[in-house]
């Protein structure tokens, strides 16, 4: 008999899963990224990028490679036949025809090198193993990854003397597909000096020159031997086998971590898989995943061998529990948050809209003075949108606080870390990617010095009155909030105005007339705000400033260069400009390099903007659709408030990760407060079966019939990012539908860079 039937594919499924959703447009495996949802398409490769930075491969063979790629990834949504595996395979043999040889034997250097042995802190059925394993059954063993190496070896060695036969199976030849041959087990044995007889293994070759393993082909003397995988290929691949396997893996892949509940990456799993289960008939990454490896994992805890064989509707019957703890690392008893009423338990289908109901019942029955509740709003084409949202009064001493952080942060773990309490927390402004930071290099091509090799923070103004303040520029006219030392949220445009910096020590002043000028003068500051007006397609606008003058280049709270000599105006920062003669009376003689430009290793800055110490923090880069009472509803006076605050201008539509100008239906979160003085939060879920997400003008008829009469309605950052969630013990149980994106699966909040918390233990109990 073979390990698998006829109908094996490697991978999870087919993409055609993600027809009509936003995800058909994206792809991301190990070292692959592909997203063509805008006009910014972004492709990326990490190795191809990594050999050209080495010098390995050169300039005209990385650009002819990539150049290729993108041309291929243009038809990411008619490869609905294919899974991730196998588009990645198509990519490997790119690689091979475009690197060659040379560039395989780097490769298998460099991950040699990262051989390891970890300890399983993760899910662990090592368990069912000991009592599976027995002297009659043969076991195989099969790495989908160099790294793996030591791991299968240090397994190997473990339990050689509790089976049969040992068979391990690999690969004939090198590839670029890090897939290990058997030169490659056999030297580490050796190089290694392990206690095993290298002929007491047996090796299987799997003959199929495609990344993975062909399991249809691979035979097996009888039904009860057994599979063991290392590998994160094994975990979404080993399914709807004819034996019973296990798959040792970490959590680098998105795909492992929905099928784990990890919170970090270096997680590493010892999982079971029943010969015949598919897991994947519950995971799709585009809706709410409804069972998984952790779930099983406490389930079979409870019942042995019976959690695979029962069906799901079974499951959620005996198990609410752990349905409603679908997301979390461990099961956290709520008072009457695990309990099933009679007739909750046959609908399988809303147990997560039930899950929800349950903890808002749970908030309201602990915490006086705050609202949380949900609507269910009908758009004009009948399709429901689920709306979920948080009301409390905007009193002076309402504790709301927000986190920033310079990389994203996984709010799950983020809350693990925090001290106990009891939060509501939501996804606030927008932040800088990766393929923001990649445009903004591209336009920068000949001009390295004024690169940025670093990516993850808050776009736009940021005023943060801790020990040591904060404050970086504002560059558009954007919506902006703020927490008033002596009273409660205020909303506001934000723009730049009168303010100094103090670079090195020295302090260098300007006044409201100096922005954005064309004449000569002391002191001028360039923002994002003055662009030219010409036809240039915005993916391809710069803007030269600061001729024949010293430029300092000011991103977030760091210089990124400083110039004598003109330089690209930034679309994420400002440029400070001095005058030659200015900036020598200030520094004297100061060494540039050939190319104009300075050493700025030990150079720092701090902003000081007039009134801002009358807030406790302070944040700009939303988008008012109500500013002091009147909303922007239709298209001519929408148009106008995004031209005032900046958002048509061809520099921030570079900063945008999806097209926000366009009225088009997405997951939303916005903020606001009523003309009663009550601040709320509200977040519309979307891009799933059960919510269609919301465009600006519904936003504005949705908090309308929710709150009434609104003063000040704020679109913060949305799309994947926009949840709406409660922690307590450290737990966090999301309260909306979160959306899939390229880097997270539908129902699991993605890593964000900001979070707006309100603390219900203050002053709300």
């Amino acid at each position: 008999m073979y390990i698998a039937d006829k109908n094996f594919i490697k991978g999870c499924f087919r993409r055609e899963r993600y027809i009509v959703y936003q995800k058909i447009k994206q792809y991301q495996y190990i070292d692959v990224t592909a997203d063509i949802i805008t006009q910014n398409k972004y492709i990326k490769d990490e190795l191809a990028e990594k050999l050209y930075k080495k010098g390995i491969i050169g300039d005209l063979q990385y650009h002819e490679y990539m150049d290729e790629l993108e041309d291929f990834f243009m038809f990411l949504p008619d490869m609905n036949e294919k899974t991730d595996a196998m588009i990645y395979d198509q990519v490997i043999k790119k690689r091979y025809r475009y690197f060659g040889q040379d560039c395989i034997d780097y490769v298998k250097e460099a991950i040699s090198n990262s051989y390891s042995y970890g300890e399983i802190n993760g899910i662990d059925q090592s368990d069912i193993l000991n009592r599976l394993q027995e002297k009659n059954k043969n076991v195989y063993l099969v790495a989908d990854n160099y790294a793996y190496v030591a791991q299968l070896i240090t397994f190997l060695n473990k339990i050689k003397d509790n089976f049969k036969k040992v068979y391990v199976i690999t690969k004939e030849k090198d590839n670029f597909t890090f897939i290990p041959t058997k030169e490659d087990i056999v030297q580490y044995i050796r190089e290694t000096d392990q206690d095993i007889n290298i002929g007491d293994i047996t090796f299987v070759i799997d003959e199929d020159c495609d990344y993975g393993f062909d399991l249809s082909k691979l035979e097996v003397d009888n039904p009860d031997d057994i599979l063991i995988g290392f590998g994160e290929w094994c975990l979404e691949s080993f399914k709807e086998l004819n034996i019973d396997s296990f798959v040792c893996c970490r959590s680098e892949k998105l795909v492992t971590r929905a099928l784990t509940n990890a919170l970090r990456e270096d997680e590493l799993h010892f999982i079971y898989i029943h010969k015949g289960y598919n897991i994947f008939n519950y995971v799709s990454m585009v809706e709410k995943t409804e069972l998984n490896y952790k779930m099983l994992s406490w389930i079979y805890d409870c019942i042995g061998m019976e959690a695979y064989e029962k069906d799901i509707n079974t499951l959620y019957e005996e198990f609410p529990n752990v349905f409603f703890n679908s997301n979390s690392h461990e099961i956290i008893e709520l008072q009457d948050i695990n309990k099933v009423k009679e007739d909750e338990q046959y609908d399988v289908y809303n147990k997560e809209e039930i899950r929800q109901q349950k903890i808002k019942k749970h908030i309201s029955n602990n915490f006086k003075g705050v609202h949380l509740n949900d609507y269910l709003f009908k758009d004009r084409w009948s399709n429901d949108v689920k709306v979920d949202y948080i009301e409390i009064d905007n009193k002076k001493d309402i504790n709301v606080r927000i986190n920033t952080f310079t990389s994203a942060v996984d709010p799950r773990g983020f809350f693990k870390r925090q001290k106990e309490g009891n939060y509501i927390a939501s996804n606030f402004l927008f932040f800088i990617t990766p393929k923001t930071i990649e445009l903004y290099n591209r336009l920068r091509d000949s001009r390295e010095k004024e690169r940025i090799n670093k990516y993850g923070w808050h776009i736009d103004y940021k005023y943060e009155n801790n020990l040591k303040p904060v404050e970086t520029f504002p560059l558009y006219n954007k919506a902006a909030i703020g927490k008033k030392k002596n009273g409660g949220i205020e909303f506001f445009r934000k723009q730049l105005s009168a303010g100094k910096i103090i670079l090195n020590g020295t302090k260098i002043q300007w006044d409201d007339e100096d922005i954005n000028v064309n004449d000569e003068r002391d002191v001028i500051i360039y923002t994002p705000m003055g662009e030219d007006k010409n036809e240039v397609d915005y993916n391809s606008y710069t803007k030269i400033v600061g001729e024949n003058r010293v430029n300092i280049i000011c991103v977030d709270d760091f210089v990124v260069t400083i110039r004598k000599g003109d330089v690209v105006l930034p679309n994420i920062g400002v440029v400070v400009s001095l005058s030659q003669q200015k900036w020598k009376k200030l520094f004297n003689e100061t060494l540039f390099d050939k190319d104009g430009y300075m050493d700025i290793k030990n150079i720092s800055y701090q902003l000081y903007l007039k009134d801002s110490e009358q807030y406790e923090w302070c944040y700009g880069g939303g988008m008012f659709l109500i500013y002091e009472g009147k909303a922007f509803n239709d298209w001519t006076k929408l148009e106008k408030e995004f031209n005032q605050e900046g958002w048509l201008t061809r520099l921030s539509m570079q900063t945008q990760e999806s097209e926000i100008h366009k009225i088009e239906k997405h997951p939303r979160t916005v903020i606001g407060v009523t003309s009663d003085n009550k601040f709320f939060i509200m977040v519309c879920s979307g891009r799933s079966k059960k919510s269609a997400g919301a465009n600006y003008y519904e936003l504005i008829e949705i908090a309308k019939d929710i709150f009434g009469d609104i003063e000040y309605l704020m679109n913060i950052d949305g799309g994947g990012s926009s949840f709406l969630a409660y922690i307590t013990q450290n737990e966090l149980f999301e309260l909306n539908d979160i959306a899939h994106s390229n880097n997270t699966c539908a129902g699991v909040i993605r890593p964000v860079n900001s979070i707006m918390t309100i603390d219900l233990n203050a002053g709300l109990q």
